[in-house]
């Protein structure tokens, strides 16, 4: 029997027999049930919490090993699934009276396992960033498989690989073509097109819920293909003359502006104010014209009085 029917069996055919029995099933794995029978009840935890450790050990190295190129989702996965399978056990189950909900329940304020739970199984953690579920068929487990879209799209992708190992760059430093611009044109734009109508158009402009093994692979592929290595793409040449218009369109406004204000024969223009008078300001100019005209009229009668006061005194000569 393949060892992945092999898993399946231990996985299927204990529930098969507790769902006969009326029983619920297990929350451990099969494997897991068969080793944890010859486990004394006290110590059935701390299995649980090994194998969880190791698993997630596993995961966190095979997640550094295919860094770069990234291969974390299609190597990974089953590690992956052993995270997650293990925690549930130990959040679920119960033995003999010992739960071992308590050891990630503990008050400890780093919470270890809930951590690491976090860091590789959670919305958050490394599986839900690169997107790796969308690789595969759902629901996920052992016995997923790359779905139709994922395998077509690296079958392509190993055609380029292939193409440009058989087609080297003779002198990758060299601002020009290589002889893989001709020979892998086909098999590259096919790689191109699929990836654009298959994963890019669904999630345009944004890049998210594309797996990252798929997206790594295209970009590093794009990359190679132009500047990176090969320099297919379109090459950009330098445009002195279309530079110099653009500078002088440009410069022209402020260098009119200039010229107007600083140049030779220009008059400073001087401001004119303006005094608008207000009506509270004629009436009281009004009254102070008033006010001067009775004192003028005031000062002439009290000097006519004082020319017939002197007349009197003086009198007739006898």
């Amino acid at each position: 029997m393949p060892p992945r029917q092999q898993l399946l069996s231990f996985f299927l055919v204990p529930v098969f027999f507790s769902l006969v029995a009326g029983l619920e099933p297990s929350p451990f794995p099969a494997s897991l049930s068969l080793e944890l029978s010859s486990v004394p009840a006290p110590d059935q935890c701390k299995v649980v919490l090994e194998k969880f450790s190791n698993s997630s050990s596993d995961f966190t190295r095979c997640a550094t090993e295919y860094a770069k190129p990234i291969y974390m989702c299609r190597n990974c996965v089953h590690d992956f699934i052993n995270v997650r399978t293990y925690y549930y056990a130990l959040e679920h189950s119960q033995s003999e009276g010992i739960n071992c909900k308590d050891l990630l329940t503990s008050q400890d304020k780093v919470e270890i396992i809930k951590a690491t739970f976090d860091y590789i199984v959670a919305g958050t953690g490394l599986w839900a960033k690169g997107f790796c579920s969308s690789c595969y068929t759902s629901p996920l487990n052992h016995t997923s498989k790359l779905t139709e879209n994922t395998m077509a799209f690296f079958a392509l992708y190993q055609t380029v690989s292939d193409c440009f190992e058989a087609n080297p760059d003779n002198n990758s430093t060299a601002p020009k073509k290589s002889e893989a611009c001709t020979q892998c044109a086909i098999d590259y734009n096919n790689l191109l097109a699929f990836y654009k109508t298959n994963f890019l158009r669904d999630q345009f402009p944004y890049l998210d819920g594309i797996c990252f093994d798929i997206l790594d692979a295209m970009n590093s592929t794009q990359h190679k293909w132009g500047t990176g290595h090969y320099h297919c793409g379109r090459q950009l040449r330098g445009n002195l003359p279309l530079i110099a218009a653009v500078l002088i369109v440009l410069t022209t406004p402020v260098a009119f502006y200039v010229l107007v204000r600083f140049g030779p024969g220009t008059v400073s223009a001087q401001e004119r104010v303006i005094t608008q008078r207000h009506i509270s300001n004629i009436f009281t100019q009004a009254q102070e014209d008033n006010t001067d005209e009775v004192d003028s009229r005031s000062n002439n009668s009290q000097e006519n009085s004082e020319e017939i006061q002197d007349d009197a005194v003086a009198g007739p000569s006898s």
